[in-house]
This record gives structure tokens, sequence and C-alpha cells, in this order.
């Protein structure tokens, strides 16, 4: 019985080191089964919580909303 929680163990780290080492060496986006702790608030910040961030903006009606990528360079701007 030991032995074969080992050898899961083993196989489960073996594959996150895998991955880890792989996404080090090519761009890979965020696994679909994590996507969910991107969109989540930090609980132990206030600044950076995605209403707080929103109200800062001080977006009106008719303004435009541009988003910008630095990764690949590109700028869109959405129509307001």
């Amino acid at each position: 019985m030991t032995m074969v929680a080992i050898a899961i163990v083993t196989v489960i780290i073996a594959l996150l080191v895998t991955y880890v080492v792989l996404s080090r060496l090519r761009s890979m986006p965020c696994p679909i089964w994590l996507s969910w702790l991107v969109e989540l608030d930090n609980p132990f910040t206030k600044t950076n919580r995605a209403a707080t961030i929103i109200q800062h903006l001080g977006l009106e009606p008719g303004m435009a909303v541009i988003a910008v990528f630095k990764a690949s360079s590109v700028i869109l701007g959405v129509p307001g």
C-alpha cells in the first residue's frame, strides 16, 4: 500500500516539475482548471480589487476603453 502511495506522489511531482520546466521554456497559458483563481479578488488587499480599480479609472458615459497588451505590443481600441 505505501509503495503505491509513494509511486502516485512521485508521478504527481514529476508531472508538476515537467509542467514548470516546459512553461519556462515556452509561453503557456494558464491551465483552464486554474482559471477560477485568476478571476478571484485578493481578500487581503483592497487596492487591487476589480471594483476599486474600476472606480479609480473615472470612466464616464461616452468614454472609450483602450486595452494595452505589453507582451504582444498590441494596442486595441474598443469603441465606447
